[in-house]
Parts: structure tokens; C-alpha cells; sequence
């Protein structure tokens, strides 16, 4: 079954709702970019509220240092790499922490993505297919052509997870599902009311439409 991610938490309240709903990741953004950036006391107070989700931070050209006193820090599951980190960061990482590295991909064109894709495949624990834009690495809610990309997941090894992230809202949620196979679709601005704000009625219609799109596929 396809797993959800809600990303860009802000409040405790909107991550023990992701959790409630059955999000199987919750995300805060540990780098100081955006309106959902948060220090490490703002972190740790939204990550306390977990449940048995597993938790993941999002970074952007941090240093290896940081990244990893981070990861024991705030007990992150999963780092996820949104910026220009390379190859020998990633393995530096690996010495310093047990959390799973996802490698974010930013999706200007199905060519470059392919090409990043085959650049990362076995470097990293999981890649992040992202919408493309100008104006942040990520969190824009900018989705790309998921047609383009339709045969993605037989490039990907079947041990590196893939997750699909941009634009997804309750009402397409499905089609991506249906066009990527993902492991995993991550929400940020699909559910908000405003920046870092999250409805807890659109968490759970997103949920639900994850699953619905499970469910028509088995019939």
C-alpha cells in the first residue's frame, strides 16, 4: 500500500492529526528557508507528537556535521538531502548516523530527471521526485508531468524507496499513484489552509484518497 508523508509540520497538534489520520512519515523542515522552517526546540516539540510514524528532516545544503548531530538530536528516521549535497556527503553521512538518506529530485524536464535518477539510484536510501521552481527547493506545491515519468519506477532499484512530492492534493493524489507506483506520496501545501498551518479535514481526505487509489487498483 501506498504510504503518505505529511511534510512542512509546524505544530504538534497538525503532526499527532497526520498521525491519527494513518500517515506513516511526518516531516519538519530543519533548514532556515521558507515559512514552515524550524529551530531545533520547535522541532522536537512537533516530532514528540509521532506516535509510530517515523520522522523525517528535511535539509538543505547543511553541513555533514550539523546534519548528523541532528539526526541523534531530534531521533530523525529519515534525512532528506533538498539541496546540492553530492555523492561523498551522503557517504560521510552514512559513517555518522543510522537514519535512511532520501535524495530529493527536483523535475525540470523527464530527461535531467532520469538522469539524476540514475546518478542517485545507488547512493541513496530513497529518492524524491519534486516539482521544479525558482523560488525554493522545495514546499512550492509546483507538480511536474507525471505522464513523462509514467515507467520511473522500473529505473529505481526495488530496496530504494520512491516518493512522489509537488502539487498533490486529495483530488489527484490517486492519479500520481496510478501513473508512478510510489512507495510513498508527501504532502506539504496540499493540506494547508496557509503556509505551516494544516487542516486536519484535508490530512484525512488526503489520507483517504491514498487508500481509495489502493483499493481500485485491487479490483
Amino acid at each position: 500500500m501506498t504510504q503518505v508523508k505529511v511534510c512542512g509540520l509546524c505544530r504538534p497538534e497538525d503532526a499527532a492529526a497526520a498521525v491519527a489520520a494513518g500517515a506513516s512519515h511526518i516531516g519538519v523542515i530543519l533548514s532556515a528557508q521558507g515559512p514552515r522552517a524550524l529551530d531545533e526546540a520547535r522541532a522536537r516539540s512537533v516530532l514528540s507528537r509521532r506516535g509510530s510514524a517515523r520522522a523525517v528532516g528535511v535539509l538543505v545544503d547543511e553541513p555533514v556535521d550539523r546534519i548528523a548531530a541532528l539526526a541523534e538530536e531530534l531521533h530523525l528516521d529519515v534525512l532528506q538531502l533538498h539541496g546540492a549535497e553530492t555523492v561523498e556527503d551522503v557517504r560521510a553521512l552514512r559513517s555518522r548516523t543510522v537514519a535512511s538518506i532520501w535524495k530529493s529530485i527536483r523535475v525540470r524536464d523527464a530527461h535531467d530527471a532520469r538522469e539524476s535518477i540514475a546518478a542517485w539510484a545507488e547512493h541513496a536510501d530513497g529518492l524524491l521526485l519534486d516539482g521544479w521552481s525558482p523560488h525554493a527547493a522545495g514546499g512550492t506545491g509546483t507538480a511536474f508531468e507525471w505522464e513523462a515519468l509514467r515507467d520511473v519506477r522500473a529505473q529505481i532499484p526495488a530496496h530504494v524507496t520512491l516518493v512522489v512530492a509537488g502539487g498533490l492534493t486529495a483530488d489527484n493524489v490517486a492519479s500520481a499513484i496510478r501513473l508512478l507506483s510510489p512507495d510513498i506520496v508527501d504532502v506539504s501545501s496540499g493540506v494547508e489552509t496557509e503556509p505551516g498551518i494544516k487542516s486536519h479535514e484535508r490530512i484525512r481526505a488526503f489520507v483517504a484518497a491514498s487508500r481509495e487509489q489502493k483499493g481500485a487498483e485491487g479490483r
